[in-house]
């Protein structure tokens, strides 16, 4: 599969998660990696967004999430408007991720970001979170393990296909997908997620 900029089939996309799934078990990546995946593909945040995220910066608050049920609680983070002065944006995080992340500062309570270097631990060391080329290696690697090229594997495949997967399965309208990445363009957010033609129009 090449040229691979927004996956398109939910199939493809499911495949990778079972095969990452699988290769954490097997000792070949981590819990931490695959979260990162997991939120990436859950948020449609940028790497460079999700490595910043310390826990502090994690919230929790009771939300109604179906109209028959009773409320939940659910994770969230809030980040600084991109395009509007004085505005935030509220970013949810799927339950899955909420009850990994649980785990995971169960498990290492000294850390400070959700995605921590191992050399932050050691005494002396401030801490530091991991570097985007960090990222991009372990996606690509446990991309290529599924067939997909290593060039497919860009900075904004997880992010794309995000917004992709929302307005396909989610619900979302492109109007929705506009405001959440905070776009100025109905046009643009079609190029950004490979839509042609009428498309979700």
């Amino acid at each position: 599969m090449k040229d691979c900029k927004v996956i398109k089939d939910i199939s493809l996309v499911m495949k990778w998660e079972r095969a990452f799934k699988k290769r954490v078990k097997q000792g070949k990546f981590s819990e931490r990696q695959f979260l990162f995946f997991l939120l990436g593909l859950g948020t449609g945040l940028q790497y460079e967004e999700l490595i910043r995220i310390k826990y502090g910066d994690l919230k929790l608050k009771m939300l109604l999430t179906n109209a028959k049920g009773r409320p939940k609680e659910v994770m969230y983070i809030v980040l600084p408007s991109k395009s509007k002065r004085r505005k935030v944006r509220e970013i949810m995080f799927p339950a899955d991720c909420k009850k990994r992340i649980e785990q995971l500062r169960q498990e290492y309570p000294d850390d400070t970001y959700l995605f921590q270097n191992k050399s932050s631990n050691m005494v002396g060391k401030p801490p530091a979170s991991w570097s985007v080329d960090t990222v991009r290696r372990f996606l690509t690697e446990s991309a290529e393990a599924i067939g997909m090229a290593e060039e497919s594997i860009g900075a904004a495949l997880l992010r794309k296909t995000f917004g992709y997967l929302q307005l396909k399965h989610g619900g979302w309208t492109l109007r929705d997908l506009q405001q959440y990445f905070e776009m100025r363009s109905i046009k643009l957010v079609k190029e950004y997620v490979g839509i042609t033609g009428e498309e979700f129009d």
